[in-house]
């Protein structure tokens, strides 16, 4: 019994100090303090890195991966340490929530001057009145609050934040 409840109190803990992280980054990230290092890079060459990285995750929840990248060089100017956390937090919740629908999709497109990024899913869907609230800290659509069905309601703010301190603007649909 004493082992069974240190395994508790330890996985409490665990979970506590990753709430505390995303709470720090959460607050990090404020587009008002905080500077970012810009550099000129490759989207695509980025996004297919992305791609790379979360091809354990996929296999394990038997997705596919399409992508169709915009067909030339595509430069931006951002920190690609922080632009991969905030893409990395779009994919794994495409991941995390998309399984049902067996793939998910990543495009980099050019609109006007600006390069996009689109993350899509075939998994649950988003009720109408909740779009408006997922990049807002802490909410989760699904609302047990249970860490075993989401996450901590954080991943989707720091997106947002991330995105807007490079002047850029993130939407769901």
């Amino acid at each position: 019994q004493k082992k069974k409840y240190i395994g508790i109190a330890y996985n409490k803990a665990k979970n506590l100090e990753n709430l505390i992280e995303e709470l720090f980054d959460y607050t990090r990230y404020d587009k008002d303090k905080f500077k970012i290092d810009c550099s000129d890079f490759d989207l695509n060459q980025f996004m297919m890195q992305i791609v790379d990285e979360f091809y354990p995750s996929l296999a394990e929840k038997q997705l596919t991966c399409i992508h169709d990248f915009w067909p030339q060089e595509l430069l931006v100017c951002c920190d690609g340490n922080l632009l991969a956390r905030a893409i990395g937090n779009l994919v794994n919740n495409a991941i995390k929530y998309g399984a049902d629908g067996k793939q998910i999709e990543i495009y980099t497109k050019k609109k006007e001057n600006k390069a996009v990024i689109q993350v899509v899913n075939y998994g649950r869907i988003i009720p109408k009145e909740d779009l408006d609230k997922v990049f807002d800290k802490f909410f989760r659509v699904e609302g047990s609050r249970s860490l075993k069905t989401g996450g901590t309601g954080l991943g989707l703010a720091i997106a947002k934040n991330i995105i807007e301190l490079h002047k850029g603007t993130i939407q769901v649909d």
